[in-house]
């Protein structure tokens, strides 16, 4: 690390952190995020803060510059930690049911869509689990795998069905008043 640059070490949740680094390197350079650089610096204190490596959380280092550090500050108080971690964690799950959405619309079953997704975006099991991103699509999202073809055959069978239903019905309305009128 070059004098000109001093680090912040954080605990978040384990995908996150692969996505930080997958994204901004490692350590994570943070300012080179537009998204997340100005929410990050605006966080920052001077205050001095402990933050255990809590169960489910790792920790990650985040360089920042000499005058970031001195004109932000250096720590995360932990209500201002929680706001980043979940303003990164929103973030990063709207991109995950994005791409499993977008998935599934192309006919990739979720399993499918949810393995791509892990591998693309190197995500393995023991960082951000099939498990876990599947309860997620199924609390938040209404993905159903899309068939194209099946979809328009079923929805041109519901239209002849009506549209035969209701031929049928003129032509019942049509034979009564023949008979009301003999």
């Amino acid at each position: 690390m070059s004098a000109n640059l001093f680090t912040v070490t954080i605990p978040v949740k384990p995908y996150i952190k692969q996505y930080l680094i997958n994204n901004l390197g490692h350590p994570v350079d943070i300012a080179r995020s537009d998204q997340f650089a100005s929410t990050f610096f605006n966080l920052l204190s001077k205050e001095n803060c402990i933050h255990q490596k809590t169960a489910g959380k790792v920790l990650v280092i985040i360089k920042v510059s000499k005058d970031v550090f001195h004109r932000y500050g250096f720590n995360l108080t932990n209500a201002r930690l929680k706001e980043f971690h979940s303003e990164l964690e929103r973030c990063i799950k709207f991109e995950m049911r994005n791409f499993i959405g977008l998935k599934t619309i192309l006919g990739y079953s979720v399993a499918e869509a949810i393995r791509q997704f892990q591998e693309k975006k190197n995500y393995p099991e023991d960082i951000w689990s099939y498990e876990a991103i599947k309860k997620d699509i199924d609390r938040n999202t209404t993905i159903k795998r899309c068939n194209d073809v099946d979809d328009f055959l079923e929805l041109m069978d519901r239209e002849i069905k009506q549209r035969i239903s209701d031929s049928m019905e003129e032509l019942n309305k049509t034979e009564c008043r023949e008979v009301e009128t003999k």
